[in-house]
């Protein structure tokens, strides 16, 4: 049965909602992100420690968006975004292509650069959006996002950028004004990181980097 969007309020998320955050990530993301399902990582498992501290850092960074319905106040959808400097988050591709999970590995592959970025202080990385199966389809995420980039505007971010992994999210984020930057076709590096894309189809193997500024 859809749930009906009137029923649900945006909230901000805060390091006290880890555990709902983690487990809607898990079930809803993970599990039906075509990166994740090619490279045979859909569980929180796969990614060791790495997998609770981004969420932690995410909710600590004051840039998070959940979604949950007025009456039982259950979680039904989350967008998750962290701030950081240029060279912060060069960094942590560099760290990212030294890690275990192909998946990061792969996104390590399409990561932002300095010269992207000339003059511009701090970035916004915008990470998981998802929503309850129930929601899907009634502009539930593009709310929320949206009002992540209008809580970054405010707080003077000077630029955002998304890896988006599936081509609903990459819709979402062109209709918001983000630009394709870089882009990876998964079929070109599929038996070098041993992906089945055979498990998803085949309009779901281009990863972007889009960038707005």
């Amino acid at each position: 049965m859809a749930g009906d969007l009137e029923k649900t309020e945006l909230v901000m998320l805060t390091p006290g909602d880890f555990e709902e955050v983690a487990q809607l990530i898990e079930r809803h993301f993970l599990k039906r992100n075509p990166l994740n399902i090619a490279a045979n990582e859909t569980s929180a498992e796969c990614f060791g420690d790495s997998f609770g501290l981004r969420i932690k850092s995410s909710l600590e960074s004051g840039f998070c968006v959940g979604a949950r319905e007025k009456t039982t106040k259950k979680m039904v959808g989350l967008k998750l975004a962290s701030v950081g400097r240029v060279d912060q988050l060069c960094t942590r591709d560099t760290e990212r292509l030294r890690g275990k999970s192909v998946g990061c590995r792969i996104l390590a592959m399409i990561n932002v650069d300095a010269e992207m970025f000339q003059h511009v202080t701090s970035v916004l990385f915008l990470l998981y959006v998802c929503v309850h199966p129930r929601y899907c389809g009634r502009g539930l995420a593009r709310m929320m996002v949206q009002k992540v980039m209008e809580m970054g505007r405010d707080r003077g971010i000077e630029a955002m950028f998304v890896q988006a992994t599936n081509t609903l999210s990459a819709r979402i984020y062109t209709r918001l004004g983000f630009e394709t930057v870089k882009s990876l076709d998964l079929s070109t590096i599929a038996d070098e990181m041993g992906l089945d894309l055979s498990l998803i189809p085949q309009e779901e193997t281009i990863i972007k980097l889009m960038l707005k500024r």
